[in-house]
């Protein structure tokens, strides 16, 4: 799951992460059926460890509207590991930080880079008011606090049903190439608290295709993908799986750097337990091949 400023229900949240070896990037993938339990809109935050120097834009969101099975084409190609328990832009402005806002799919998305809580809250305000949430200075300064290096991805809605949308995919220069950040901090309608156990709801995807390894992904929508999308979309996965499982707050992330050319087992997902990655993180195994 995500941070929501309010309550709501984001069912079957996967994740998919990978990185591009040409361009030395990183690509996320994000995808739920967001269910928004208030009566006024409502928004998800993703922050993005981006490399020093880099802005997320417009420009780093793929089009995937219309896309309503590329997570789940994912998923089901995966080996897994189970534990149970293009839009119209509002262009942007250049101060102390950059802050973009434009529509895509069904989300009106906020893209800041080094941006303060008043340049965060005005542009907010270009914001349709059917999908305007009003984010506190308070939520913003636990970011900029907690990740003060961090892109914020701001995704505005307001729909109720809880049926799936399409996916965000945000292709972006990370701080380490090497190691892939999930986000997964979890809180609704309140500010997250380090330390406080929550129920992680995840399946976690990540690509390799650079491994030659994983469960070949057959993607119903191809067709209809744009060029950008189908470009860099993995071929290869492996996922894990958790299922109302209580942990401590935090990321998960992959570490690239391990071995990945084994001909079975497995690899660790960590789950940090805190803001950063450090030696208390849970290991969570992402299988490199299907039990036979």
């Amino acid at each position: 799951m995500c941070v929501t400023l309010y309550d709501a229900k984001l069912g079957q949240t996967r994740i998919a992460g990978w990185r591009i070896p040409g361009d030395q990037e990183h690509a996320i993938m994000y995808g739920n059926q967001p269910q928004n339990l208030v009566s006024v809109p409502n928004a998800m935050i993703l922050h993005i460890p981006l490399a020093p120097g880099a802005v997320l834009t417009m420009a780093n969101f793929l089009p995937t509207e219309g896309l309503r099975h590329v997570l789940a084409d994912m998923w089901a190609a995966a080996p897994k590991w189970q534990e149970e328990g293009m839009s119209r832009s509002f262009g942007g402005r250049l101060t102390r930080g950059t802050v973009v806002t434009f529509d895509m799919g069904s989300y009106t998305w906020v893209a800041a880079t080094n941006a303060d809580a008043d340049e965060i809250i005005t542009a907010l305000e270009q914001v349709h008011p059917d999908r305007r949430p009003h984010l506190s200075a308070g939520l913003i300064r636990f970011y900029q606090q907690t990740w003060p290096d961090d892109a914020l991805a701001i995704g505005c809605f307001a729909r109720a049903d809880g049926d799936d949308t399409e996916p965000v995919c945000v292709k972006y220069p990370p701080r380490s190439y090497r190691v892939l950040r999930y986000p997964a901090t979890d809180a609704h309608g309140h500010i997250p608290a380090w330390g406080e156990p929550v129920f992680v709801n995840h399946q976690i995807i990540a690509g390799t295709d650079e491994f030659g390894i994983g469960g070949r992904v057959t993607y119903q929508e191809e067709a209809r993908m744009g060029d950008r999308l189908a470009g860099i979309i993995p071929r290869l996965v492996i996922g894990a799986e958790l299922l109302r499982i209580p942990m401590i707050q935090g990321d998960f992330y992959i570490d690239f750097g391990q071995d990945f050319t084994l001909p079975a087992g497995s690899v660790d997902l960590q789950r940090a337990n805190g803001p950063e990655l450090d030696s208390r993180a849970k290991a969570v195994p992402m299988l490199l091949s299907s039990r036979s």
